[in-house]
């Protein structure tokens, strides 16, 4: 999405976040660099972005939270679950055991991370 090769109807992973804090133009998130990976590419605006805000943008990175910075008319609250894109999902998937797909709307079954997991099928 930074370079303009895809959009954001394109992204097909994202951590879905809980607003643990909410200041004027910031919301503060539980999923950090144990959630999302630290990694920051040199174009890259920050350390990822909000699929349903698209103008905001991951500034800083804790072990598990996470700042954003938000457009002007952004309604999130505390509580509010939002959905942000990692910059580098390879990171953010090694990070997690299982992955949950959402398919029509509904969350399947997980999927284990295999090298994370230490199991072998």
């Amino acid at each position: 999405m930074e370079l303009g090769t895809a959009t954001f109807d394109d992204v097909a992973l994202w951590c879905v976040a809980r607003v643990v804090g909410r200041s004027e133009g910031k919301a503060v998130l539980d999923s950090g660099s144990k959630a999302l990976g630290a990694d920051r590419a040199a174009y890259s605006s920050g350390f990822g972005r909000l699929l349903d805000f698209p103008a905001a943008t991951i500034v800083q990175l804790s072990e598990h939270h996470a700042v954003a910075e938000l457009p002007d008319g952004c309604d999130l609250a505390l509580g509010d679950l939002v959905r942000v894109v990692p910059n580098h999902v390879c990171n953010a998937v090694n990070l997690h055991d299982v992955l949950h797909p959402l398919v029509d709307g509904r969350w399947g079954q997980g999927w284990r991370v295999e090298p994370r997991s230490g199991v072998a099928r």
